[in-house]
């Protein structure tokens, strides 16, 4: 699929290509960081979790020297964040997965649809309902779909024992289930759009008007994800487009332009680095086209006329954007 939409921040959409479904995956990891910061605290989760790049794969296991997870995206910080808030619904794990759906929701209101989830079997339904399906004792479900991220979840548990280890209220079991189900959320590339408008309105939905998260928690995310929402790829996305975003195993590319709008793109190649290929071939592209959209451009979304600009532009190159099959290119 090859699907992009961008949302400005007075509402506007406009969208090209595939407009169904696609999972969130690494991309929840976003939510999931800003609850954890609205219920905590920002001192709370740097006692486990930081904010550095890693330089290194999301699923690698390494830490800091203090035994902490580099950022809330790398495997091992995304599981220790969950394991916060396991211990703030004191192991009610569903109601954890619930309150991530309600934040998607309402980042994505006026994107098009509800959030939906794959279910354990593989079923594609409405997540309110999903979630109401989940057995009460998360050791009911599958613990086989992301070993990768269960021995994350170890070694970090591992790591923070001289430190008194997990959160007292949390599991072993709540934990991983709570970031696996949330991983399965579903979304369009036109409600991916729209929450990341969202986010570059200062926390405030362009379309409903709700302010869904602070100014300053805006910042803390924006900044890691510029940081390190594409993992060992995040260098060299700052340097060529310039953005806050956030990838996912799933195709998918979730992009801020602060103060101008928020963009989405859907490809499933992924590069080295398991980013989108031609995502990141698109926003290069971008960004060499329309430089302002580049964050350290002097000015840079101090003008949304322009950006008005670029919706035609895209709507343009969207008719030739793959000319030859198998070659991604940014024109």
């Amino acid at each position: 699929h090859w699907g992009a939409a961008f949302a400005l921040v007075d509402g506007h959409m406009h969208a090209v290509g595939y407009d169904g479904y696609v999972s969130l995956m690494s991309q929840s990891k976003i939510v999931a960081y800003m609850l954890a910061l609205q219920m905590l605290g920002s001192e709370k989760v740097e006692e486990y979790v930081s904010a550095e790049p890693s330089g290194r794969s999301f699923g690698d296991f390494t830490t800091m020297k203090d035994h902490r997870a580099f950022n809330p995206y790398v495997s091992t910080g995304a599981e220790i964040i969950w394991a916060l808030l396991d211990d703030v619904a004191e192991g009610q794990y569903r109601d954890t997965i619930e309150l991530n759906r309600q934040v998607w929701a309402r980042l994505s209101a006026g994107g098009g649809g509800p959030v939906r989830m794959r279910t354990d079997n593989g079923d594609d339904k409405e997540a309110v309902v999903a979630i109401q399906e989940l057995p009460e004792d998360p050791k009911e479900l599958s613990m086989s779909t992301s070993s990768s991220n269960l021995a994350a979840l170890y070694v970090m548990a591992a790591n923070l024992a001289q430190m008194g280890g997990l959160p007292a209220n949390s599991s072993i079991d709540g934990t991983y289930q709570g970031f696996v189900e949330v991983n399965n959320f579903r979304l369009t590339p036109q409600m991916m759009a729209m929450a990341a408008a969202t986010l570059a309105n200062g926390g405030v939905n362009p379309v409903t008007g709700d302010r869904v998260l602070s100014y300053r928690l805006v910042r803390y995310l924006l900044t890691t994800m510029m940081m390190a929402g594409l993992y060992d790829g995040s260098g060299r996305w700052a340097y060529t487009v310039g953005m806050p975003a956030k990838s996912g195993v799933a195709g998918g590319l979730l992009v801020v332009a602060p103060g101008v709008g928020g963009f989405a793109t859907i490809s499933e190649p992924l590069d080295l680095q398991e980013n989108s290929a031609r995502g990141i071939a698109f926003f290069s592209g971008l960004v060499h086209k329309f430089p302002f959209l580049h964050s350290f451009t002097p000015g840079a979304g101090s003008d949304p006329n322009l950006a008005l600009t670029a919706i035609a532009k895209c709507h343009l190159q969207s008719k030739t954007i793959q000319q030859v099959p198998g070659q991604y290119s940014p024109d």
